[in-house]
């Protein structure tokens, strides 16, 4: 089957899907993975690109 488009619709800030509950989620399992606790994690990522939220709790992680 070929499917046939003009364009894709991309929903990357939760407007038309609610994908807030997946993405705190990975940042839960982030915060057991590193050691560092769920709220502070949660509470600083929103609003920020995810690169910067990683590198902010992982400081000596290698770019």
């Amino acid at each position: 089957m070929v499917l046939k488009c003009k364009g894709f619709l991309f929903d990357l800030d939760g407007t038309l899907v609610d994908s807030l509950p997946n993405v705190e989620h990975c940042w839960r399992e982030f915060s057991r993975r590193i050691g560092v606790s769920e709220s502070d994690v949660l509470h600083y990522i929103h609003g920020k690109p995810a690169i910067s939220s990683i590198r902010h709790f992982m400081p000596k992680a290698s770019h």
